[in-house]
């Protein structure tokens, strides 16, 4: 699945955007102080990265884009859509009644503060979490929902 708005382009977040996320989130204290993680080294950085990655990426073990939820999405500019700048989307857990939940967020490189990126991407981004079936032909699969 991809998100397409004016100036970006968004995809599910890879095990492979790793030392990307660790570089341009973790690493940098600007963004990463509004983060609730402890990422005082360059270790710790790479760590939480790779949990970020290993729990909600499409192809990470969380299992979030398998069982029917949807996790973080890679945003990239439309302009150089091969460099992650930051990642959007969900954490998303199922409650005791197997029910979806979670808590949207967002982490943004240094260099695309104040430039309108989540003013543009928060509702596309809401319209796929408020109704994934209708946007990914896999949740409608599993859902036993059709087109």
């Amino acid at each position: 699945m991809q998100i397409e708005t004016d100036r970006f382009l968004l995809r599910p977040l890879l095990t492979s955007d790793t030392g990307t996320l660790a570089r341009i989130v973790f690493s940098d204290p600007l963004v990463a102080g509004n983060l609730a993680h402890d990422v005082r080294s360059d270790a710790d950085a790479q760590t939480e990265a790779a949990r970020w990655t290993r729990i909600m990426g499409q192809d990470g073990d969380g299992g979030i884009w398998d069982d029917g939820g949807v996790g973080l999405f890679a945003i990239t500019s439309k302009d150089d859509p091969e460099t992650v700048i930051g990642t959007a989307g969900f954490y998303m857990e199922r409650d005791d009644a197997r029910h979806w939940s979670g808590e949207y967020f967002y982490a943004l490189g240094r260099n695309w503060h104040f430039n309108g990126v989540m003013s543009e991407l928060a509702p596309p981004v809401s319209l796929v979490i408020g109704n994934p079936a209708r946007h990914c032909p896999h949740i409608r699969r599993l859902l036993g929902q059709h087109q």
